[in-house]
């Protein structure tokens, strides 16, 4: 059914498969199923079986099936469809395959779709939905943007191939937002308090491999081991040389102060309450005061004028009042 390329040769038709369940997921709305394999490395032994609104409550890790579906792809992921099930017995879990990046080829990974499969000492390269999607990026050592390291042309173009062979989306197993800000988290351990840093490792992942949104994921099935010991936070940049003055940049993240009396909430682009909003500002206006600049170019934050109550002139006061120092923002339109 999986077939040797990237999309099932059997679309729209009614097919039955058997074998072992290796993972369930609710909040997929389905389980996967894996059998002893054809003997053909090119073709995966594991398919995804969505069952849509069907309960999965009596469906059990380590238990045999018979499954019956129509054939179809989702967003390029092999899975089942419609599909009806009859439990026949107890097996027990293949081994996972051990997978190491960079792959020599995607098919590798093509051919893993839906099989159990372990990566381990990987580092976390991009954590963008973390909060929102429960999932991160994670490669072989650092990812590094192509022309960054190498001249534009053959010698880019090799490293902008090696990434995409070098990389793998760990993601919780929960379909659409998580909403981060509303526990559980989905790993042990990540909360607002204690995140997930890019330049992290993570080992001990094992799970389901699937495809979606162009990326190839693992959902894992046991726990993951994170490791922030090799790459630790500074409490604020360390410049080798120094000048007479020190000007530096900073993203706010869309610092947007609703009313600027504490109302307003949710914003267009940034908190959503006020409570979220002080927490904002206050790491915000740490991270400003250890930065120990002269001058600051802010992005993201409100355009929103200049006034008494605009985001400039209240991040402005609250930096004054944290560092002992007297700050002032520039008003262009008071330059001639």
């Amino acid at each position: 059914m999986q077939g040797n390329g990237l999309a099932t040769p059997l679309a729209g038709q009614q097919v039955e498969i058997g074998g072992v369940v290796t993972a369930v997921f609710p909040g997929l709305s389905g389980f996967y199923v894996q059998d002893a394999g054809d003997a053909d490395d090119t073709t995966s032994d594991g398919i995804f079986i969505y069952a849509g609104a069907k309960t999965l409550d009596n469906v059990t890790v380590g238990d045999t099936y018979v499954v019956s579906g129509i054939a179809a792809e989702y967003y390029d992921n092999t899975q089942l469809t419609n599909p009806d099930w009859k439990q026949c017995g107890v097996g027990s879990l293949p081994a996972a395959v051990n997978v190491t990046l960079p792959v020599s080829d995607l098919s590798t990974l093509e051919a893993l779709e839906g099989m159990l499969v372990h990566f381990d000492n990987l580092t976390i390269n991009d954590v963008d939905d973390l909060a929102n999607y429960g999932e991160m990026t994670l490669s072989n050592g650092r990812r590094m943007t192509p022309t960054q390291v190498a001249e534009s042309g053959e010698a880019a173009a090799a490293i902008y191939d090696e990434n995409r062979r070098n990389a793998i989306v760990l993601d919780e197993g929960v379909s659409g937002k998580i909403n981060g800000t509303t526990p559980p988290y989905p790993y042990p351990g990540f909360s607002a308090n204690n995140s997930l840093r890019v330049g992290d490792t993570v080992s001990n992942i094992t799970g389901p491999l699937y495809y979606s949104f162009n990326q190839y994921h693992v959902s894992p099935i046991t726990p993951v081991t994170f490791d922030s010991s090799v790459n630790p936070r500074s409490d604020y940049p360390e410049l080798l040389n120094e000048g007479n003055i020190r000007v530096a940049s900073f993203n706010v993240l869309n610092f947007f102060n609703g009313d600027g009396a504490g109302a307003g909430f949710p914003t267009s682009r940034g908190a959503s309450t006020y409570e979220d909003f002080l927490k904002q500002k206050a790491k915000i206006v740490a991270a400003l005061s250890n930065m120990q600049a002269d001058v600051i170019g802010l992005l993201e934050i409100e355009n929103d004028g200049y006034g008494a109550q605009s985001a400039i002139a209240e991040l402005t006061e609250a930096l004054s009042e944290a560092s002992g120092q007297h700050w002032a923002y520039i008003n262009p339109g008071l330059i001639s």
